[in-house]
């Protein structure tokens, strides 16, 4: 292998979680085809939306996104929030 492709697929939308390829054997099109089956999987599941994250000072990454018309939308940038569903038994909560 040179390198491996993680997407998730939603009602409607997609995700490509991620794309990674061998140091050895960026800039010869792996990274290309990686995403453009990356695509292409994602619509034959239902997608008409694909949405994805990179490091900012990722150049290279983000250039291969925007050569096949991703667009960086800064409205959509994203903050993570978490929350416990339900407490092991034993556990104190935060009213408790």
């Amino acid at each position: 292998p040179v390198g491996y492709v993680g997407i998730t697929s939603y009602l409607g939308w997609g995700h490509l979680d991620r794309i990674a390829i061998l140091p050895e054997r960026q800039g010869l099109g792996y990274g290309r085809a990686a995403l453009d089956f990356a695509i292409e999987r994602l619509l034959q599941l239902g997608a008409r939306h694909i949405g994805l994250s990179t490091q900012q000072l990722n150049a290279r990454s983000r250039r291969l996104y925007e050569r096949t018309g991703f667009l960086h939308v800064p409205a959509n940038d994203y903050r993570l929030y978490g929350r416990i569903l339900r407490l092991p038994e034993g556990v104190p909560s935060a009213t408790d």
